[in-house]
């Protein structure tokens, strides 16, 4: 969409493109995006680079490179699990951060005192096809070492 105001005319549209030739128009805080022959429109936020498109039926997470006008798309964000105990408690010194661009990390927190120490093991994931509440299964897999067990 574009506008003149008499001195400058300004182009408020910006086009992507993805992997296959798939596209991501975004404008005035709308996206349309147009993969295996389909148009979907939502709407869209974009913060350091990363497009989040909230469509009818589903949210999807674009990673920007406005130097080519690229994207890669993703189903999920960056999202953090913590153990939750057999009484309910949420233990918040193990976790897991899922990052679609970057893979997993499993993270034990220990205090000594007024000292405390993270240790992270890094791991890698893949979607097994399935969804729990409309959520993909993940298979996680880390290498095994100290602290790491099964």
């Amino acid at each position: 969409m574009t506008y003149t105001d008499e001195v400058e005319t300004v182009d408020n549209t910006a086009t992507y493109t993805g992997k296959d030739g798939d596209k991501l128009t975004i404008v005035a805080g709308l996206a349309l995006y147009e993969a295996d022959g389909k148009k979907s429109l939502g709407t869209c936020s974009v913060e350091d680079g990363l497009a989040t498109v909230a469509f009818a039926d589903r949210t999807l997470y674009f990673d920007l490179n406005d130097v080519i006008k690229s994207f890669v798309v993703y189903k999920t964000t960056t999202t953090v699990y913590y153990v939750v105990e057999k009484d309910g408690t949420i233990n918040r010194q193990l976790y897991l951060v899922v990052n679609p661009k970057t893979g997993a990390t499993y993270n034990v927190v220990t205090v000594d005192g007024e000292t405390q120490t993270v240790k992270t093991y890094e791991g890698t994931f893949a979607e097994t096809g399935r969804t729990s509440l409309r959520v993909p299964d993940l298979r996680l897999r880390f290498r095994r070492g100290e602290g790491i067990h099964g």
